[in-house]
């Protein structure tokens, strides 16, 4: 909408507006009505926008609409067809001029960024998208479907621009590293934080005391039992080493090799084959390494603990599969053992059932007890004396026991 400036002398426009008039000096401007009947369609298309009725009496509909127009945020469709790349189409195309500091694009993410993006409105240049660290994004950020909003900044990037995800609905929120105590932490942060003190982000096969009767539904009580490997894969890996295609050296004495095995001396260790293992090593038997010629990628190996490293000869063919396990496994790795503590070693009370306090007890007994007596007659008369023997009731009850509560010892499987 502007002036009739194309019919300007037609209409008797001074300066290009409209004019009343100075008698003697210029005629006032005439009322178009074209341009009376634009104008005010200009203002009626405002109002019908905001969603008004048009009333001819309601001078502050335009006022309204505006307001409510200026409420309505524009969610535009994104058009990116490249991996991260990301674009939309404007009502009003932007143009460089029109990126201003805090320019905010509403758009509905057609894919979800799996690394650094760039937003392209318009046909524009492409710029990053940087995080509320500003720094580019990493993935996760633009979910599919989710509704992200960019703002621009003409200073981020290196003064060189970059759109500012200020966040998007479904999508992982990037942040500047925490540094304040109301502050939250990053993924990094928190890693640190925990590294400290170990890995809490999984219990698995860490052993822990349960003080009630029901087992615990993220533990299995440690009495040795055997496990299927498939059904619990995650304590397997913390309980059990494998290592398929292990090499075995055939010499005096002789030397398995087992890149990164991580074994101290005494650690237990068992073979089996697709073929035959060399004279000195029987498939399945359980043999200990040995500390002279422990090394980070090969060990020897003794029949027992602390014992003489064995000399390996003849032949060998097929893979071999070395395994470590301390507590027991199947040959196959199909199941193995959690470790066995037995029953009521860990009892702080034996009376009772498990999660049950009790107090404590002293072990039935009794005492012997004896009484003197002595009487004494008259004078010249006889002296007497009595002695008599007895015993205490007898208290107590089985066994001297403290008080406490009965409890098992489990070990986490998730």
């Amino acid at each position: 909408m502007d002036y009739p400036k194309s019919r300007a002398s037609e209409l008797g426009l001074y300066n290009g507006k409209f004019t009343s008039g100075i008698p003697g000096l210029r005629p006032a401007s005439v009322d178009d009505a074209s341009f009376m009947n634009e104008m005010v369609d200009s203002i009626l298309a405002v109002q019908v926008a905001a969603g008004q009725t048009n009333a001819e009496g309601d001078v502050t509909q335009l006022l309204k609409g505006i307001l409510a127009l200026m409420q309505k945020q524009v969610i535009l469709d994104d058009t990116g067809t490249g991996a991260n790349a990301y674009a939309a189409t404007n009502m009003i195309p932007l143009v460089t001029d029109s990126l201003s500091r805090g320019l905010e694009q509403r758009i509905v993410v057609g894919h979800t960024n799996t690394g650094a993006s760039v937003y392209s409105p318009d046909g524009m240049a492409e710029k990053p998208i940087l995080g509320l660290a500003m720094q580019p994004l990493q993935g996760g950020e633009m979910v599919e479907g989710g509704i992200a909003v960019l703002a621009y900044s003409p200073t981020a990037n290196d003064n060189a621009g970059a759109w500012i995800l200020v966040r998007c609905s479904g999508g992982a929120q990037q942040l500047a590293a925490a540094s304040k105590t109301n502050h939250a932490i990053t993924k990094g942060q928190a890693d640190s934080l925990y590294a400290a003190i170990g890995d809490v982000s999984s219990q698995v096969g860490k052993p822990f005391f349960w003080p009630v009767g029901s087992s615990p539904s993220d533990g299995i009580l440690m009495n040795g039992a055997s496990l299927p490997s498939a059904t619990y894969p995650a304590l397997f890996s913390k309980l059990v080493k494998y290592k398929n295609g292990a090499t075995i050296t055939i010499a005096t004495p002789g030397v398995v090799n087992w890149p990164g095995h991580g074994f101290a001396a005494n650690a237990p260790v068992k073979f089996t084959t697709t073929g035959a293992l060399p004279t000195g090593i029987t498939a399945g038997t359980t043999y200990y390494v040995v500390s002279t010629g422990l090394a980070t990628d090969t060990f020897q190996i003794s029949a027992t603990v602390g014992g003489t490293a064995i000399n390996l000869s003849g032949s060998q063919s097929g893979t071999h599969t070395a395994i470590s396990a301390p507590y027991g496994c199947a040959n196959d790795l199909s199941t193995f053992n959690v470790p066995n503590v037995p029953s009521d070693y860990t009892v702080v009370q034996a009376s009772g059932n498990e999660g049950s306090t009790t107090v404590g007890q002293v072990i039935a007994h009794s005492h012997a007890a004896e009484s003197q007596a002595l009487a004494v007659g008259v004078t010249g008369g006889p002296t007497s004396y009595g002695q008599n023997a007895g015993q205490t009731s007898s208290t107590g009850g089985p066994a001297n026991l403290a008080a406490g509560v009965r409890m098992r010892f489990y070990i986490h499987f998730k």
